[in-house]
């Protein structure tokens, strides 16, 4: 069966489901299948697999929306640039311009990518608004 399994298409993961739900399916095979189909243990196996990709694009969008937010976008481009500077750029406008446009369609994989980027970017936004503090103290 597991043979078979590789070789279906989406649509074809729920007749294989409803002759053995217990062949070895993978969350992403999982997800294909109709939910009505699902026994309990792979229904919670698909919701915790959506709540955690769900969580996933909540942080990216608080981290891009604070960054919006607080203008620090716009004051970067008034330090020096170097490659702290650059990469903070780069992964604005690859997170900020790209990401909302696609975020809410994106797949687990790619969410994974963007985050681990949204993270590096929120590093980046603490030492370039202490860059800033010490350019402009107040």
């Amino acid at each position: 069966m597991k043979a078979v399994l590789k070789h279906c298409t989406k649509e074809e993961y729920s007749l294989l489901y409803r002759a053995n739900p217990n062949i070895g399916f993978s969350i992403n095979q999982l997800i294909a299948v109709d939910k009505g189909l699902l026994n309990a243990e792979h229904k919670k196996q698909v919701e915790d697999y959506y709540t955690n990709l769900n969580s996933m694009k909540a942080t990216i969008k608080d981290i891009t929306g604070d960054i919006t937010v607080s203008g620090l976008r716009e004051n970067v481009k008034k330090l020096t640039s170097d490659e702290k500077t650059k990469r903070f750029s780069k992964l604005c406008n690859n997170l900020i311009g790209h990401v909302s446009k696609g975020l809410e369609t994106a797949g687990w994989a790619e969410t994974e990518q963007w985050l681990k980027d949204a993270l590096e970017l929120k590093e980046l936004a603490v030492d370039m608004r202490r860059r800033l503090a010490l350019k402009n103290p107040e």
